[in-house]
């Protein structure tokens, strides 16, 4: 059962109806080098991309969750018609909540839900959830589909599929902050924290070259032209003095060349003194 090639039918490599016993020996070894082409056959699993979700109530669902429904081969399964997936929360602390937006429709094998559901998916098939419901509320988020089609045989087959779930917190804080015992925490300056936080949420240092003026910031700035931070958690960037520039990861000052001076308008070069020349560019700086 090697080097098959699917031209017509339900599709896959090879196809087992749901309904019939499967073969027991090693598919690994048996089922090599099959092309199913752009065929697929009936949905037998959902799969989706979700992991643990903080939100502010009200607010859109974050980042790209993509939702895939798949045959016994894995691959995108074919539909008879268009598939319903339904987000489903059960309530493990505070009130119950309520569920906006939370169905895609699937025209094929794929779908999203989110806040940045791009390209194909974000059209017909993708859906920006959100849940009303009390700060500090925690819920079990999962989807679920019914699904019905017709087998080769011509027997109606049925079956309800699920996701495994994931955590939904519904967040007292903002981006910027941590939550702590119920007291939501602003960031230091330096520090940036760019997402709706739950307990386990920390605050981060701006890393070498980068800088955060204020508290509660979400993210981190480069050092302004002429200027360096060379160490983590800049609240601002130490200018180079003198003839010095910075190198240009921004993280330490160098001293320009013998015969070259620094360019007082782009405070990032060092220009040869009249009379000199370089034959490479940033020859005349000292360093990297």
């Amino acid at each position: 059962m090697a080097g098959n090639e699917v031209v017509e039918g339900s599709g896959g490599a090879i196809y087992w109806s749901p309904l019939a016993s499967k073969p027991t020996f090693l598919a690994s070894v048996m089922f090599q080098n099959n092309t199913p082409g752009d065929l697929a056959s009936a949905p037998t699993k959902i799969r989706w991309t979700a992991s643990n979700i903080a939100v502010k109530s009200g607010d859109s669902f974050p980042g790209e969750i993509i939702v895939t429904l798949e045959d016994d081969y894995g691959r995108p399964a074919a539909l008879e018609t268009a598939a319903t997936i339904v987000l489903k929360v059960t309530p493990t602390s505070g009130n119950p909540g309520t569920l906006s937006r939370e169905t895609v429709i699937l025209k094929g094998g794929q779908g999203c839900f989110g806040a940045n559901c791009s390209g194909p998916r974000a059209a017909d098939d993708s859906s920006k959830p959100s849940i009303r419901s009390i700060p500090n509320s925690t819920f079990l988020l999962y989807t679920e589909t019914e699904l019905s089609w017709r087998t080769y045989e011509g027997l109606e087959r049925k079956v309800t599929l699920s996701t495994p779930a994931v955590s939904l917190f519904v967040s007292p804080c903002v981006e910027g902050q941590t939550l702590g015992s119920d007291i939501c925490n602003d960031c230091g300056a330096g520090q940036f924290q760019p997402n709706i936080p739950d307990s386990s949420t920390v605050c981060q240092d701006c890393g070498p070259g980068y800088y955060s003026p204020t508290p509660r910031s979400t993210q981190c700035f480069p050092c302004p032209a002429g200027s360096i931070s060379f160490a983590v958690g800049f609240a601002e960037c130490l200018p180079c003095t003198g003839n010095n520039v910075p190198n240009h990861n921004s993280t330490e000052c160098n001293l320009c060349a013998t015969n070259a001076r620094k360019n007082r308008t782009t405070l990032l070069d060092c220009d040869c003194n009249k009379g000199y020349f370089s034959y490479e560019s940033d020859v005349n700086r000292v360093g990297n």
